[in-house]
């Protein structure tokens, strides 16, 4: 405990610090010495004997009006329902949480009335940062990272683009098909339909016009055929919008 030491001529008197009393010296109008922030554990308090939950998926409740959450305040054991997610006019950000999960709590005017806000889900021993195979942690403090195990990362707009990573998975505005890139080996289906402007004749006649191929008489018109796939090559694509391996 810290000293304070007074002389007094030439003896010194030491005096411990008095804890209440520099309280109550300090208790007067607009001093408030009450905690405004608390570490607390995600729980329910529903059985008589007044014990928490930890694993209780009722602790937590979604609605349209936002998600609320009910925790135990530690050490003192005081259970309160918080509100959790942050939001900032139509922008909303929201990372699951857990029964059991670690919690930072504030408490407007220290008092658990006025509406306790979970601000943040804090890494530890029962629940640590996500790591690389090789055992060191995602997180390097190079980049601002988003990162989830288990669950998606979902990125979404009033308007309806969706980016939606899953997996090894990357699907946009719930897109069904896989992306092709510069370079790409691809099959090109041709349409046996005569008449078809993507079919074998129309590029018996490109073939044709180029003067590679000329028939010695007037072929007749040719039958449907089935359709026919040829190699190719993707030549061209988006700079800006890329695709990985």
């Amino acid at each position: 405990m810290a000293r304070r030491r007074k002389t007094m001529g030439s003896t010194a008197v030491k005096r411990s610090w008095d804890i209440k009393r520099l309280s109550r010296a300090l208790a007067s109008q607009g001093v408030d010495l009450r905690h405004w922030v608390s570490y607390a554990t995600v729980a329910s308090v529903t059985g008589d004997d007044g014990k928490a939950n930890y694993t209780d998926p009722n602790a937590i409740v979604i609605t349209p009006a936002g998600v609320e959450i009910d925790v135990v305040l530690e050490p003192s054991g005081y259970p309160v329902t918080c509100k959790y997610g942050m939001q900032a006019g139509l922008v909303y950000w929201g990372s699951p949480i857990r029964p059991g999960d670690q919690v930072l709590v504030t408490l407007p005017d220290g008092d658990v009335s006025m509406v306790p806000v979970a601000v943040k889900v804090v890494s530890g021993s029962s629940d640590p940062m996500p790591a690389e195979t090789d055992g060191s942690p995602v997180f390097k403090n190079d980049r601002a990272l988003i990162f989830a195990e288990g669950v998606p990362i979902d990125l979404r707009t009033r308007g309806g683009a969706r980016v939606l990573l899953d997996g090894n998975g990357v699907i946009l505005n719930n897109g069904q098909k896989g992306v092709a890139r510069l370079d790409d080996v691809v099959r090109a289906r041709l349409s046996g339909n005569p008449l078809a402007l993507d079919g074998i004749v129309a590029l018996a006649t490109a073939l044709l016009g180029t003067g590679l191929f000329v028939p010695t008489v007037t072929p007749p018109p040719p039958p449907p055929q089935p359709d026919f796939d040829i190699p190719g090559q993707i030549t061209s694509a988006s700079g800006t919008v890329k695709a990985g391996g």
